[in-house]
């Protein structure tokens, strides 16, 4: 009887339990019937942009080109008279200055002066001439005031004099002699090379240092076709030069000025001399925007339009770079944000 009890109580308890179960696992199902679905913002599609934030900025519209200079053969430094080199101010890459003593032979300093017309005879008094005007000219540069008349007077001779004496040179104040006067091409000059050293013996007409030839001109290899329309310069090194349409420097003072960069100077021990890279770019930056490409529309070559907040501004393509469109036009630099894609029927008119 006993044994009959705890048979039936053991089945009650495991019923009662799976009852238990049963109503739980029910109340759960019951549960997700009526629970929200909602889904997790990590897992929700990202809502599509349509607008992006831009900002104007300057442009020069910088391209890298190659630059030839045409030349004329070696030039050297002549000494007007023989003997030995007791001094030198001559360095490789450097500048010799017009009313300067950078050489003395046999102890004389021999004056270094840049004339447009190369001394070619001694200068006494009355001798006139292109030769005369010129030396006049370059006194007066070096703050000599005397008149340019073309014919040798008093006064050329005493302020001849007074140069020749601040430098330690000796005259005797009635003749101008050629010997003692080093010509310069320009009024500083680079030296490529010094050929003359101290204590080396060297004859009349011998030469003392090298220049760097003489640029005939100067003209880009590689001009741009499709460049930013406006003013437009080169940049070489520190020094910049303005650039003609066609792309060519022919300006005598542009090209003395242009053979004393680095870049030239260097390019003369290459095995391309005269040939070197420089920046073209506009000679005035312009104020751009930004934008990407695709939202340019309307585009008929380089014009098109863009709109913000649904406004439509025309504008003009003048370059790209990295994936970024530079722009023009009225009042679009003022912009923030621009639209990716025009409103559906909007058109660049």
């Amino acid at each position: 009887m006993w044994r009959k009890f705890g048979r039936e109580q053991g089945q009650t308890r495991r019923a009662s339990a799976l009852a238990a179960v049963l109503a739980s696992a029910l109340a759960f199902a019951s549960g997700l019937a009526v629970a929200p679905t909602t889904t997790p913002d990590s897992l929700s599609r990202p809502t599509q942009a349509t607008a992006v934030k831009v900002s104007a900025t300057d442009f020069k519209d910088s391209r890298t080109v190659q630059v030839a200079v045409e030349q004329s053969g070696p030039r050297s430094l002549i000494a007007g008279l023989g003997g030995t080199v007791t001094s030198s101010a001559c360095t490789e890459g450097g500048l010799l200055r017009s009313g300067t003593a950078a050489f003395a032979i046999d102890g004389e300093p021999l004056l270094s002066l840049a004339t447009t017309t190369p001394l070619w005879r001694d200068l006494h008094p009355g001798d006139s001439g292109a030769d005369v005007r010129s030396l006049q000219a370059e006194l007066n540069q070096l703050g000599h005031g005397i008149g340019t008349t073309a014919t040798v007077t008093s006064e050329t001779l005493e302020a001849y004099a007074a140069l020749a004496a601040s430098l330690g040179s000796r005259t005797n104040g009635a003749v101008i002699e050629r010997s003692r006067i080093v010509w310069l091409p320009d009024r500083e000059q680079p030296v490529q090379k010094c050929t003359a050293s101290v204590g080396s013996v060297v004859g009349q007409g011998q030469g003392l240092a090298e220049l760097p030839p003489q640029a005939t001109g100067a003209r880009i290899t590689n001009l741009p076709q499709r460049a930013a329309p406006g003013e437009r310069r080169i940049a070489i090194d520190s020094s910049d030069f303005p650039m003609p349409a066609d792309g060519r420097i022919s300006d005598p003072g542009a090209l003395g000025k242009l053979i004393r960069t680095p870049s030239f100077l260097a390019s003369q021990t290459s095995d391309r001399p005269g040939i070197f890279a420089a920046r073209y770019e506009l000679a005035h930056s312009v104020r751009v925007l930004g934008v990407p490409p695709g939202a340019i529309f309307g585009l008929n070559a380089t014009a098109g339009c863009i709109s913000s907040r649904k406004e439509v501004h025309r504008v003009v393509i003048l370059g790209s770079q990295l994936g970024v469109t530079f722009v023009s036009g009225v009042g679009v630099d003022a912009l923030s944000e621009i639209d990716l894609k025009p409103e559906p029927g909007v058109l660049c008119e």
